[in-house]
């Protein structure tokens, strides 16, 4: 359990109004997910084999895992906002959405060698299991090949959704391209402090490439040319993506070094263990005390982390005054999002509103 003291600042304070708020969105968008995984495992059954059986049960079984499904729930209520009149349209993108986003949590969780995601075992470790002790590598070739089969099953979906060609194909553009410019984040990420540590600048660029795009930009664009808003509208919407993008991931950073285990659903020390340049990482070890900074460097991406060293980290963090500098930063990021919508008077206020209350609630949020 976290001691009170290390909440001052970024506080615990998600509020239950942000999750009602999601709660008619994840039962109608979860209960499609998993009629979607139903009908994958009956699909191709004479090409897949033992191992595309196993595939199917444990992506599956990862996918209908209790989730926010905000991504889902962005893409309908940017359609709704634009004038889009079909719901089954809306709620085929969603969940094209919500299984593209499994997709890339199993491809970081392989490259992060995670073993804990939304309580309950990665998709890797649950290949490793399946396989024994024999070679656990496979485990991780496994997991990759199912990334990749789910990446390609939501593109599939987004090509299946009916509507006017032309609207197809200028929706598909801004996915993939949403889709390629996280990828550029991931990479960016993974080598991130190779050549020493790296620049506040280079940091918030990672975390918005990561982030922006596939959590905001890609659902709340593509929901709008569902709907055929204008090239202006979905521009002024990557705005607002990306700034929400990055508040969303300065508070995961947070979640991740100073959150309870058992609302997130991973350890608290994977963060530290994994050696992530977060902005917290990267503002202590650029300003704390020689001490300190010494004391971090040594326990980042260790092999092996104690809740001793995690709770070293987190005191270089408070002493440093990286936590207060995150938050503020947090602040900042929320608050140019919502200038967005500030200036777009003529968007539906219905929308607007739920975007206001959704930010508020994630830069709060617990989970």
């Amino acid at each position: 359990m976290v001691s009170s003291q290390y909440h001052k600042g970024m506080s615990k304070t998600a509020s239950p109004e942000g999750l009602e708020m999601l709660k008619p969105f994840q039962e109608e968008i979860g209960a499609r997910v998993t009629a979607f995984f139903q009908s994958e495992i009956g699909q191709d059954q004479n090409l897949k084999g033992e191992a595309g059986r196993i595939t199917d049960q444990i992506v599956s079984e990862f996918a209908e895992r209790p989730a926010k499904r905000i991504r889902g729930a962005l893409a309908m209520v940017a359609y709704e906002m634009f004038g889009g009149q079909d719901r089954e349209q809306a709620l085929q993108l969603a969940v094209a959405l919500e299984v593209s986003q499994n997709s890339l949590v199993i491809l970081d969780d392989v490259m992060d060698e995670s073993v804990t995601r939304r309580g309950g075992p990665t998709a890797q470790e649950m290949f490793k299991a399946f396989i024994g002790t024999g070679n656990p590598g496979i485990g991780n070739h496994l997991a990759t090949n199912a990334g990749v089969i789910l990446g390609y099953a939501a593109e599939e979906m987004v090509l299946e959704i009916p509507c006017d060609s032309s609207r197809k194909v200028r929706l598909l553009q801004i996915y993939n391209r949403n889709m390629k410019i996280t990828g550029y984040g991931q990479g960016r990420d993974l080598v991130s402090d190779s050549n020493g540590l790296p620049t506040e600048e280079d940091v918030y660029q990672t975390i918005g490439l990561k982030t922006g795009p596939y959590t905001f930009m890609n659902p709340l664009q593509t929901g709008a040319c569902l709907a055929g808003a204008s090239d202006d509208t979905i521009a002024h919407l990557g705005d607002f993506g990306w700034h929400a993008g990055v508040a969303f991931q300065l508070r995961d950073d947070y979640l991740g070094v100073f959150g309870e285990e058992a609302a997130m659903g991973k350890s608290a020390l994977s963060d530290v263990r994994e050696g992530k340049m977060t902005l917290l990482m990267q503002y202590v070890l650029s300003h704390a005390g020689e001490k300190d900074k010494a004391l971090v460097k040594a326990v980042k991406g260790a092999d092996e982390v104690s809740e001793h060293d995690l709770l070293a980290v987190r005191r270089a963090m408070l002493r440093s005054g990286a936590l207060q500098y995150v938050e503020t930063k947090m602040y900042e990021e929320a608050s140019m999002a919502t200038e967005v919508l500030d200036y777009h008077t003529e968007w539906d206020p219905k929308g607007v509103a739920f975007l206001r209350k959704l930010i508020g609630f994630l830069i709060k949020r617990d989970v």
